[in-house]
C-alpha cells in the first residue's frame, strides 16, 4: 500500500491518500482542509479518487469534504452516528453503522467502531495500516470533554485497538507527537492513555479527569 500523510490546516490534521499503487485508484481519509494540496498529490501520483473515508465528523476531518467532491466526484463513508456533525450532505453518502467493510475495488476499507471522542467515530483498517483519527494518538488518545463524547466508551475502544495486530501501523488523525506513525505494538506497550486503561476503568476515568 502505497499511503500519503499530509499535514494540512492550522490545527495539526493529517489527511492521507491512500493507493495499492502509483497510478491507480486511491481513497482519501479525513479531508478537514486544504483541497488544492489534496488535488495537487492526486494528480502528481496520477491517482483516481475511488472513495473518500472519514473517522469521524468533526469539522477539522470533514469541512473540505463538498469541495473535493465537487472537484472529483466519489462516494463517502462515514458512520451515520456522525451523521449530525457534518455540515453538508454528499451527493453519494454511504454511511453504515458499527462495523462495517467497504469494498473499494482495488481494496477492502474496514471500519472498526470506536466510539468515545464521537459516537460515530471509526478507526479505518486498509491492509497493514490503521486509520485511528482521534480515537488513538501515539501517545495519547482523543478528548471526551466534547458534546457526544463518552469516556467509558472510549476506555472499551482503546482495549479493544490495543489488542489487535501489533504490526499494524498507527497512523493518527493530527501530527501530537515527533514520530509520524508507529506500530501498534509501539503504540500498546507505550502509550498512557492505553496503559491506564489496562489498568482499570477506574484509573482511565482518573486520569481523563472524570
Amino acid at each position: 500500500m502505497i499511503v500519503r500523510q499530509l499535514q494540512v490546516g492550522g490545527m495539526g490534521n493529517y489527511s492521507y491518500i491512500v493507493a495499492a499503487e502509483k497510478g491507480g485508484p486511491c481513497v482519501v481519509i479525513d479531508p478537514g482542509w486544504d483541497v488544492p494540496v489534496l488535488l495537487e498529490e492526486l494528480k502528481k501520483g496520477g491517482f483516481t479518487l475511488a472513495a473518500v473515508l472519514l473517522t469521524h465528523g468533526h469539522y477539522d476531518h470533514s469541512q473540505a469534504v463538498p469541495e473535493l467532491l465537487q472537484a472529483a466526484p466519489a462516494p463517502l463513508y462515514y458512520d451515520r452516528n456522525d451523521a449530525g456533525l457534518l455540515g453538508f450532505e454528499a451527493v453519494d453518502a454511504r454511511p453504515f453503522e458499527g462495523d462495517f467493510t467497504a469494498d473499494l475495488g482495488f481494496a477492502s476499507a474496514r471500519f472498526i467502531h470506536t466510539p468515545g471522542h464521537t459516537a460515530g467515530s471509526c478507526c479505518i483498517q486498509l491492509g497493514n495500516n490503521l486509520f485511528t483519527g482521534d480515537t488513538l494518538f501515539l501517545d495519547a488518545c482523543g478528548r471526551t470533554d466534547l458534546p457526544g463524547s463518552d469516556t467509558k466508551a472510549m476506555y472499551r475502544s482503546l482495549l479493544r485497538l490495543a489488542a489487535m495486530d501489533g504490526g499494524l501501523e498507527v497512523w493518527p488523525g493530527h501530527a501530537y507527537s515527533e514520530q509520524a506513525h508507529l506500530p501498534m505494538a509501539d503504540v500498546a506497550a507505550n502509550n498512557p492513555c492505553i496503559k491506564a486503561a489496562r489498568r482499570g476503568e477506574d484509573d482511565f476515568l482518573f486520569m481523563m479527569g472524570f
